[in-house]
């Protein structure tokens, strides 16, 4: 695994008392990989459970990750200039990298295969599917690799200018999903368009 950042607790205590946890959590793309595992769950609509109605009107993906980042965005920012961008990054990408690695401990029960892992990337109507344009370049029973040449996050995030803060909260933090699913899996990546690459080249290997 690339880019992988030695633990400093200080400064990891530090982030986690300046930015709310679920900040983080909602700048994982793995939400969306999780939810399109499980699918949607029907809500009651009255009560105590108002908060979990659905929101009216609808509003279109690019919306809501716009709804989900901007804020943070801003947030991020603001804490660059009072810690340094450079050590603000490498601290977003260690905290990222390892709530990945805690999500992936959660699937891994219903994530035994790689089949099972590449469905919700094959599924075009799944929620990961309905926020990347991507190519599938290989699909094997120990490897599966895909081409995204558009993603809604990396929209997001260079819209506001602010695609080094997209690498390190959504992009590096891949990394330690398939890590925290199974240490078999593995992925295997050069390229990626928050980078200001052409694409994101996603190789997934299962060892075994």
């Amino acid at each position: 695994m690339k880019d992988k950042i030695a633990p400093d607790q200080s400064r990891r205590g530090f982030i986690a008392k300046i930015i709310p946890c679920c900040a983080l959590s909602c700048m994982a793309s793995s939400t969306l990989f999780a939810s399109s595992l499980s699918g949607e769950a029907d809500f009651p609509q009255q009560g105590e459970n108002k908060f979990l109605n659905k929101m009216d009107p609808p509003i279109t993906y690019l919306q809501a990750e716009k709804r989900r980042h901007l804020k943070y965005i801003g947030i991020l920012n603001n804490l660059g200039k009072e810690l340094g961008r450079g050590k603000l990054i490498e601290m977003l990408k260690r905290s990222s990298y390892e709530e990945n690695v805690k999500m992936g401990k959660q699937l891994s029960g219903q994530i035994k295969s790689l089949d099972t892992f590449a469905g919700p990337f094959r599924d075009e109507n799944s929620n990961l599917g309905k926020t990347i344009v991507r190519e599938i370049v290989e699909d094997s029973e120990n490897a599966f690799e895909i081409r995204i040449t558009a993603c809604v996050e990396e929209i997001v995030f260079r819209d506001a200018n602010a695609q080094d803060l997209g690498y390190a909260c959504v992009c590096h933090a891949d990394y330690g999903l398939p890590e925290g699913i199974n240490p078999k899996l593995k992925l295997i990546r050069t390229k990626t368009l928050m980078q200001g690459h052409d694409c994101c080249n996603h190789r997934y290997v299962w060892n075994q």
